[in-house]
């Protein structure tokens, strides 16, 4: 964790396209809770620091039109996926039902 902790202090926004990798890297991170609150303040920081730029109109409204729109691409593709996946679990449980169903079917008739 020392190194991530190196990496804030030695983070600097650059025009925006570190807030666009910081993302990136955010959504594909498995590390764990401990990687992935880090990593949200890390982007809390950032998101901050460009908005400092940005009252002092330092900031250029192309990168921040990139940055949106390549977070809405990511958002869009999760999803998408998320859709995906719930769809198949959804297929999942049906089936389950259907089987729970057919076996307190046949216990019922046991007793019978």
């Amino acid at each position: 964790m020392a190194s991530f902790k190196l990496l804030a202090l030695s983070f600097k926004p650059r025009n925006g396209y570190t807030i666009l990798s910081l993302m990136v890297l955010m959504v594909t991170s498995n590390k764990g809770v401990d990687m992935a609150t880090f990593l949200e303040k890390i982007m809390d920081w950032a998101l901050n620091k460009e908005a400092e730029l940005a009252k002092d109109c330092k900031i250029d409204i192309e990168d921040i039109d990139k940055q949106i729109e390549a977070v809405e691409e990511k958002r869009k593709k999760l999803k998408e996926q998320w859709e995906k996946e719930d769809a198949e679990f959804g297929h999942v449980l049906d089936k389950l039902h259907f089987i729970k169903a057919n076996a307190l079917k046949c216990q019922s008739d046991k007793k019978d």
